[in-house]
């Protein structure tokens, strides 16, 4: 009876100590793998880390510069930059003429009316057609006027600007036009400038840094959002709805066409006139 009382404390001791050892030996593996894991995890964020910090200080690799850089008001499109094949180099062609920023580079006194009738004569103006601002000087300040779509008419050196809304890209937009013809239909130009920015890189070049000054040309019927002249005859005469077989007979007498600016004229005046 003794014997079997000491056998079973006997056995009841290795049992615990068997036990001890397998969850101490479980544990130490456990451990093991979670420092594998943290090791591997903390490789991994610093190979992130290091490739991150190598891209971002060789940005030339990532964006590559033109020669060229063309600049411009957010809502002016009108001068393309088309790529031609060059020597293996990229040439750009830059429609339009070099020239200032401005319509009229010097400040020229000039007739703003309201569309509540207020007129005011004798102010200094200038059109910024870079950036698309009628400027003037106050109090040796050069400013821009604001609220312009409260301007009727601006007169300025014989010329008439309106400021409008119109379509661009599928898209409304507002801004400065000079009025050439005024009626049911409303003859526009529209002016613009871009500058052009000889890249550094380039070294020397026979081109300098400039603008280029642009136009296009508006139709806007019945004081509707005006649209951009199209080049086509058979397209253009189609802005004309109704009157499109008047308008399409009276150019083929007169061998007009719409990307002419004195042909533009005599059109809209016999649309006017109709």
């Amino acid at each position: 009876m003794a014997l079997n009382l000491l056998f079973s404390l006997f056995f009841a001791i290795f049992r615990e100590t068997f036990l001890l050892i397998i969850s101490t030996y479980l544990l130490t593996i456990k451990t093991s793998i979670m420092k594998a894991q943290t090791i591997q995890t903390t490789m991994l964020l610093m190979l992130i880390f290091a490739t991150s910090v190598a891209f971002a200080q060789q940005p030339g690799k990532l964006q590559k510069s033109n020669s060229s850089k063309l600049e411009s008001t957010s809502n002016q499109q009108h001068i393309d930059m088309q790529s031609a094949s060059s020597g293996g180099h990229d040439a750009y062609v830059l429609r339009g003429l070099r020239g200032t920023a401005y319509f009229n580079t010097e400040f020229t006194e000039g007739v703003i009316v309201l569309r509540d009738g207020t007129q005011i004569d004798g102010k200094p103006l200038r059109y910024n057609i870079y950036t698309q601002q009628m400027q003037f000087i106050e109090g040796g300040d050069t400013l821009a006027l604001g609220k312009p779509d409260e301007i009727e008419y601006i007169r300025m050196d014989g010329h008439l600007f309106v400021y409008t809304n119109f379509i661009c890209n599928n898209e409304h937009r507002s801004g400065y036009f000079e009025l050439l013809k005024e009626g049911n239909c409303r003859l526009l130009k529209r002016w613009s400038a871009l500058y052009h920015e000889v890249d550094s890189d380039q070294g020397s070049s026979t081109m300098d840094n400039c603008f280029y000054r642009d136009c296009q040309y508006f139709l806007q019927f019945f004081m509707n959002p005006a649209s951009q002249v199209l080049d086509k005859k058979k397209d253009f005469v189609k802005s004309f709805a109704n009157n499109g077989d008047n308008i399409k007979e009276f150019m083929k007498k007169g061998n007009l066409k719409p990307r002419n600016e004195e042909d533009l004229t005599r059109i809209i005046d016999y649309y006017n006139n109709l």
